[in-house]
């Protein structure tokens, strides 16, 4: 095939806004698109290699593999044991230990299975780990183990029917992934054959399934329509856009037209330019080094980055991709060193890299490394309800409200219920032995990201909203029930949903309160700006003090301060009244996040049970009868 300076402008297009979405950059919201237009670029440039040697008989599976393994191993091994270097010195013991196993994964090209299923509650979230973005280098090498065999073959047995076979495999990814991203979208975005389609895309249009197109301004309309695409879906998509599914079209079609048209019209000629190229030669390099270069700055800073730090990551990263350019992947690009010796390197490496990676792992994260202190702060995130998975409900499958648990005292009726999101457990355990000691009995209900609210989702989640009408009724109807405890983390859907989320969950509280019941709103607790385990163990690890890792009140006021408003003034209503955590939490000036040498927060949002502990004399009138 010949080289196309535009599709590594191209490539530029996608790099770019992963880049900069990753460093939280304004306006690139929907910048992980980039990698979807990475899957056709790839299927696109794969596909037109394979099919040229196989129509002519000439295809080798070795040497396919071979050229596989002189663009990715080389520049990956050095990436891999330079992070695994730095994160031997700043990574904590909890988050070392699952590097290890994303290590081992990644190198057998399965990373995005172990990310995938690591995708949970009790996880640690996706900005600590050095290693997430090799989940796009596994799904392509999948890929890459089954479709050349099946393109060989068809064109060997089935050549009349390449096309359609090709075809038929796209129309069944795509239906497949749309069809398990309405209930799954973690699997449909980590796993190969729900992401499949994109590359086979790109497959498509090497296999000359989409007609050219032969008119010169449907041509530049093609391509300005595709590049649009693009740029649409950067801009207008967020971390809530539900993705991929038919939101994945966007950026594919945009990508798909931009290679099938993009020579000879303006778009092209634009791509073509030689920032754009140079972007796109090293945008292997480019993505493979930003994402650990930015995790492991956050955990050597021990929180969050702020702008210029983050300039300073993005120009780090820009240079040392440069560098592994030039001195790592165009070297073995180009016939260095021999096949054999090429085979038997990768093979000695890979097993290098797995077995630190095994070390790593079976060592727990070698917790010798750093201080009794900062072990016992960096297990903080085990400082949560254990009940959770019995008790708390997650994606659309509610636990029935006979079964919820029950905390207190046994054998005596339950009076309290404690019903709210994932911010509900570690109130529900604390204010369990809070009743207990009161001879008094309380029911915890729990739904992530399902606040007390009334018609909030519609469509979106109707089993969530089924699941609050179902308690609601119930809660009501129970005469035994006399005091109702609600938490939510109002922020979030006041975001989301705007006033609407305050008419929905108003209605919650209001048809309570006109059923006699006590109702207890628990006003919004304050956020961290990092994962609280990790910056306090890092803390301790640097010789810091505990107390100068806060929140500023000002932050937690100016974020929740809609929110507060509006449940000032539903705390006017009769049988409601209102808890502050802050009040407990909070100073005039900060919110603390650690108290006595404990971890207030299990994670970046969530109490701990210290946290739960800390607030709970602001609850204790709750146990008298209203």
């Amino acid at each position: 095939m010949k080289y196309r300076a535009d599709i590594d402008g191209l490539r530029a297009v996608a790099v770019i806004p992963v880049v900069l979405f990753h460093v939280s950059t304004p306006g690139f919201g929907g910048g992980y698109v980039g990698v979807d237009v990475f899957f056709v670029i790839s299927g696109f440039l794969i596909t037109s290699m394979i099919g040229a040697e196989a129509r002519d008989h000439r295809f080798s599976i070795l040497r396919f593999y071979e050229r596989r393994i002189r663009r990715i191993f080389p520049a990956y091994f050095a990436m891999a044991a330079a992070v695994t270097l730095v994160a031997w010195f700043v990574v904590t013991p909890i988050d070392f230990k699952k590097f290890g196993q994303s290590l081992v994964a990644s190198s057998c090209f399965g990373s995005n299975m172990v990310f995938w299923l690591q995708d949970g509650y009790f996880d640690a979230p996706a900005h600590l780990k050095p290693l997430l973005h090799t989940w796009s280098l596994a799904v392509e090498e999948q890929f890459y183990v089954v479709f050349p065999l099946i393109l060989v073959g068809l064109f060997r047995w089935a050549r009349p029917w390449v096309g359609a076979v090709v075809l038929g495999l796209f129309a069944t990814s795509l239906a497949a992934c749309i069809f398990v991203t309405k209930r799954d979208a973690s699997m449909a975005f980590y796993l190969a054959p729900l992401r499949g389609w994109e590359l086979l895309l790109g497959s498509l249009l090497a296999l000359d399934v989409v007609p050219p197109i032969t008119s010169r301004v449907v041509r530049e309309i093609a391509a300005a329509a595709g590049l649009a695409a693009i740029v649409g879906s950067v801009v207008g998509f967020s971390s809530t856009t539900e993705f991929p599914g038919y939101h994945a079209l966007f950026p594919c079609i945009g990508a798909a037209l931009v290679i099938h048209v993009g020579r000879g019209v303006a778009v092209g000629r634009v791509l073509e330019t030689w920032s754009l190229v140079f972007i796109g030669r090293i945008s292997y390099s480019l993505y493979l080094w930003h994402w650990p270069v930015m995790v492991l700055a956050v955990y050597f800073v021990g929180g969050v980055l702020d702008a210029w730090t983050l300039v300073v990551v993005v120009c780090s990263t820009v240079v040392v991709s440069v560098v592994s350019w030039r001195f790592i992947e165009q070297p073995f690009r180009h016939q260095f060193p021999s096949r054999g010796w090429l085979f038997v390197g990768a093979a000695m490496a890979n097993g290098l890299v797995i077995g630190a990676g095994v070390f790593i792992w079976r060592s727990s994260g070698v917790p010798s490394r750093v201080s009794d202190e900062v072990n016992v702060l960096d297990h903080a995130r085990d400082d949560f309800n254990k009940d959770r998975p019995r008790c708390h409900a997650q994606d659309e499958k509610p636990i029935a409200y006979a079964d919820k648990c029950v905390y207190g005292k046994p054998g005596v009726a339950p009076s309290i219920v404690i019903w709210g999101d994932s911010f509900a457990p570690e109130l529900a355990l604390v204010l369990g032995r809070e009743a207990a000691a009161h001879d008094r009995a309380m029911i915890y209900i729990s739904y992530s990201n399902c606040p007390p609210s009334i018609g909030l989702f519609g469509d979106a989640r109707p089993a969530c909203d089924r699941h609050n009408a179902d308690v609601l009724a119930k809660l009501v109807a129970a005469r035994s029930i006399e005091t109702v405890i609600l938490v939510a983390r109002y922020e979030a859907f006041y975001r989301a949903s705007g006033d609407g989320f305050f008419s929905t969950f108003e209605r919650v509280v209001r048809d309570l309160a006109e059923g006699h019941k006590q109702v207890i709103v628990t006003y919004p607790i304050p956020r961290p700006p990092a994962y609280v385990p990790m910056m306090l163990a890092r803390y301790q690890q640097r010789g810091r003090a505990l107390t100068e890792a806060f929140i500023e009140r000002r932050d937690y006021e100016r974020e929740n301060g809609p929110v507060i408003a509006f449940l000032d003034r539903l705390t006017t209503l009769p049988n409601v009244r209102g808890v502050r955590p802050a009040d407990r939490l909070c100073d005039r000036e900060r919110c603390a996040v650690a108290a006595a040498g404990r971890a207030l927060y299990y994670d970046n949002v969530h109490l701990s049970l210290a946290g739960a502990e800390l607030v709970i004399p602001l609850f204790r009138d709750a146990f008298t009868s209203p």
